[in-house]
């Protein structure tokens, strides 16, 4: 019963998150801090994409930057992925690291975002790898290194090619996982 009542409870909240009364989601926001589970993170980053008033932006933004809700990683790397989110990937890169989240498995495409996004996201994508407490599986670090060699092999001379240096020599630093 208990179960049935909070996913009604988290449902309400949601549904809530894209009043057009901006009261009415900052109320939401709140009360979110204190009923918050896994199925509102995906909604909370939606929100943070789309809008436009500062208040209702930060807050959602320290919340997403805070979270320790069990399997929030899954619902960040999501958004990475939604190209209706890509304008934003810099910050879900930030809400991974500052949440203390160890996406070792999706090294590979933190590296395609480095290579591929703006110096921004590289830059965010080199403080999540420095921020990792956990070995890496091989395959994943091996994937990684690889993407970042091809790319500044043909990329010489671009905006990030220092910080991109400095990602791979961070790469090769890393403890790979028995």
């Amino acid at each position: 019963m208990a179960t049935q009542a909070q996913a009604k409870k988290a449902e309400e909240l949601k549904s809530k998150l894209f009043d057009k009364d901006e009261l009415v989601v900052l109320k939401t926001l709140e009360a979110l801090a204190e009923n918050g589970t896994i199925h509102l993170v995906e909604p909370l980053i939606v929100l943070f994409a789309s809008t436009k008033n500062d208040e209702i932006k930060n807050k959602t933004a320290d919340m997403l930057g805070t979270l320790k809700v069990s399997g929030a990683e899954s619902a960040f790397i999501k958004a990475l992925h939604n190209k209706e989110l890509k304008a934003i990937r810099k910050d879900v890169i930030s809400f991974i690291w500052s949440s203390g989240i160890q996406p070792v498995e999706e090294l590979a495409t933190f590296a395609q975002i480095a290579t591929d996004g703006s110096f921004e996201e590289a830059l965010e994508c080199l403080t999540l790898l420095d921020s990792l407490e956990t070995a890496i599986p091989e395959a994943a670090l091996l994937e990684s290194i690889t993407t970042v060699k091809q790319h500044l092999a043909k990329n010489t001379n671009e905006d990030k090619t220092a910080l991109l240096k400095q990602f791979l020599l961070a790469l090769e630093n890393q403890r790979i996982e028995d």
